[in-house]
């Protein structure tokens, strides 16, 4: 029985006849129902009795073994036609190709670091890996000044994945400029597709080579001698910006028309089965000819629903990811700044589907203002708390959005209170009926909750429009309030004060037609803000 520890989570992990205890740090609160076992009030007397520093709670969980889904025939066929894309192993190095990995350090003097220590069972696993690596030809053996500790973190499934500690090194070098894609434009591709495939590329980053000059930089040290990598490891500095440079120069045109390409991930969509085995086929010939390696147990071909950076994507429109609103429905009470921001950051990537994101969590942000400790502790209230639970209400209730279509127009409703401004971008589906794109919301600032009535709602048009600026620009479309003013704003003859000067300036630039909407039928709008 070897306790196996996991940093990452500050947990320990101990297997004893094929049953997982999980063992962790105690929290300030009390289970009700285990308090037959041990009280409160013996924990704290024992504690000082025995000066105990540390505590930690037992959970019994069986050990199952994963059963491997059958593979389905598209994939089958497939993989008989593509057998150079589709294979169980790296072949070893890549080939030589115009993108590699540069690590420029400019005139830093090599760091070297020595290794962590390791319990036997790690070293056992370090063993093996260091094998296995070595025979796919992936590192060699190295005699550099450069040298960075190696550490385990343990995978969703069980599985140790080793990791290299290269948080000096990347102190120094350069940081590349090559962008990675917005997720928010890649979902806005999807208008109309009907079939998805995904295909993820195996050791994606373990597929682009290092620049042969500066190969002596990424060595490590273990207790069984110093490696360096001939690939592109996992943590170092660059390697999302520079595999994205690779895997797009690989798909080119393909970008964009049919594919979508985040990082190792890659997606298909068509409109028809037809179209989309044409697709798939131009992808894989792609993958092909730049000899790049798929996953055969993550990819998915043919697929009339599927998860995608995070996002649960089908013809019917757009939800967040299983899993994320699972995460975000566990989330426990925040007990300090760091996690109230950690929740709020997760929360945010998905307030594209909450209405009045920012009205809903203002008293959580609340809470982070000021300086200080990031873990210091917080006061919260009964407001804070029916926030929470709102916002995971709201995740479980979110809408499907729907993609936006460049073939119809926009329709935008906003509307302000006195404490934010919030609006919704719509379109008509198929079935006739309004459907929304993306829901947006804004608090306001102390200076912008005294602005007058009819400021605060231009100010939503304004905020919405920057926003949408990508949807609406050079498009006709429509903006609908609940403030009548504002539709005979514009042609007024009487000046507007300064401020409105330069507001009214940028609003011509959109030329939207403004129409009126009753505040009691405004009301998507009036709930976001």
């Amino acid at each position: 029985m070897k306790p196996v520890p996991n940093w990452e989570q500050d947990i320990w992990v101990i297997t004893f006849n094929n049953i997982q205890y999980t063992l962790r740090p105690k929290f300030d609160c009390l289970v009700r129902d285990l308090t037959y076992l041990i009280s409160h009030r013996q924990v704290t007397r024992l504690t000082k009795q025995k000066q105990v520093e540390e505590l930690f709670v037992c959970y019994p969980n069986i050990v199952r073994e994963e059963e491997e889904q059958p593979q389905d025939d598209k994939l089958q066929q497939f993989c008989k036609e593509y057998p150079d894309v589709f294979m169980d192993k790296l072949p070893g190095v890549s080939p030589d190709r115009e993108i590699h990995h540069v690590i420029d350090t400019g005139d830093a003097e090599p760091i070297n670091r020595p290794p962590y220590k390791m319990s036997p069972l790690e070293l056992d696993e370090l063993r093996k890996q260091l094998d296995e690596l070595l025979a796919l030809g992936l590192i060699q053996p190295s005699m550099s000044p450069w040298g960075a500790p190696v550490l385990f973190v343990r995978k969703k499934n069980g599985e140790m994945h080793l990791c290299v500690d290269y948080r000096a090194l990347n102190q120094v070098i350069k940081r590349h400029s090559h962008p990675l894609p917005r997720i928010d434009e890649c979902l806005e591709r999807l208008s109309r597709a009907r079939y998805f495939s995904m295909i993820d590329l195996k050791s994606g980053y373990h597929q682009v080579k290092i620049k042969t000059e500066d190969i002596s930089k990424t060595a490590f040290n273990t207790r069984y001698g110093s490696f360096e990598w001939l690939v592109l490891p996992f943590g170092l500095r660059n390697a999302p910006p520079v595999f994205q440079a690779m895997i797009n120069k690989a798909l080119g045109d393909c970008i964009d028309k049919f594919a979508l390409v985040y990082l190792d991930d890659i997606l298909i969509y068509s409109k028809t089965e037809q179209e989309h085995e044409q697709h798939v086929r131009q992808v894989l010939d792609r993958l092909g000819d730049a000899k790049l390696v798929a996953n055969i147990k993550k990819t998915e071909l043919f697929k009339t629903e599927l998860e995608f950076v995070g996002f649960h994507i089908s013809a019917n429109g757009i939800l967040p990811s299983k899993s994320k609103v699972k995460a975000i429905q566990e989330w426990p009470v925040p007990k300090n700044v760091q996690m109230v921001r950690q929740f709020i950051g997760l929360c945010s990537h998905y307030r594209r589907f909450i209405r009045g994101f920012s009205s809903i969590t203002s008293c959580l942000t609340d809470l982070t203002k000021g300086t200080g400790a990031k873990k210091r502790s917080i006061v919260w209230t009964q407001k804070c708390q029916a926030a929470f639970e709102k916002i995971k209400h709201c995740m479980t209730a979110a809408p499907v959005l729907l993609p936006p279509d460049p073939e119809k127009s926009y329709i935008i409703e906003v509307d302000s209170s006195d404490y934010s401004v919030g609006g919704v971008l719509m379109q008509e589906g198929d079935d006739g009926l309004m459907h929304p794109i993306a829901f947006e919301s804004k608090k306001l600032s102390m200076a912008e909750r005294a602005y007058p009535a009819q400021e605060r709602e231009l100010l939503a048009i304004l905020h919405a429009l920057r926003i949408w600026r990508c949807f609406v620009e050079g498009r006709h479309f429509v903006v609908r309030t609940d403030h009548h003013p504002l539709v005979y704003f514009r042609s007024r003859r009487k000046p507007p004060p300064p401020r409105l000067i330069c507001w009214m300036a940028e609003l011509e630039l959109y030329d939207p037609t403004i129409q009126y909407k009753k505040g009691i039928e405004n009301v998507v709008p009036d709930l976001l803000s």
